[in-house]
């Protein structure tokens, strides 16, 4: 894990206007927030990233595309935006980022006490997945995988995705409609 410096939040979101490094978050367990972005085609598909298998937390586990805390001073559309590039080579801006989900996450592993706010992104991507760089101390894969079979795996496995409960459906209805709508 990288251990940067992160904004803390109330349970209410509100700005505690405090900053501290991301280990000490997680060891106490104060309120953050990660930017989720979900990149999908118009074909059906999400790109799902395997977690590298050293992470504590859900290691192998195929997961949302993209996934990083939001930097102190930042605010979660410009961490996803510099992630894009960073992690998979996806230059982009805000205007092609549509955030669709805030959702309050508290994950307890080990020392590890996870309260996460998630602002969930969907961005359309119509290039091919070779033309992406994978970070590989991050994660272990990355692969398009049709909406349908995501949600049927869901409904009747445990251990192949990280458990997010609702939250997968949620963002994975929106993303259907918004194939539906071409755009």
């Amino acid at each position: 894990m990288v251990n940067k410096l992160v904004d803390i939040f109330d349970e209410n979101n509100k700005s505690l206007k405090q900053q501290e490094m991301l280990k000490e978050v997680h060891r106490s367990g104060k309120w953050h927030r990660v930017s989720h972005v979900w990149i999908y085609n118009l074909e059906g598909d999400v790109l799902l990233m395997k977690r590298y298998s050293k992470k504590k937390l859900y290691p192998d586990m195929w997961d949302v595309s993209l996934q990083v805390h939001v930097s102190a001073n930042e605010q979660p559309i410009q961490t996803a935006v510099k992630a894009m590039k960073d992690k998979l080579g996806i230059e982009t801006n805000k205007r092609n980022l549509k955030l669709v989900l805030i959702k309050q996450s508290i994950t307890h592993y080990e020392e590890i006490t996870n309260r996460e706010y998630f602002y969930s992104f969907v961005f359309r991507f119509d290039g091919k997945i070779e033309n992406l760089k994978m970070k590989v101390d991050r994660m272990n894969a990355l692969q398009f995988y049709p909406i349908k079979k995501i949600e049927k795996e869901l409904k009747m496995t445990t251990g192949k995705y990280t458990p997010r409960g609702n939250y997968w459906f949620e963002v994975l209805d929106e993303i259907e409609t918004r194939i539906r709508n071409h755009n």
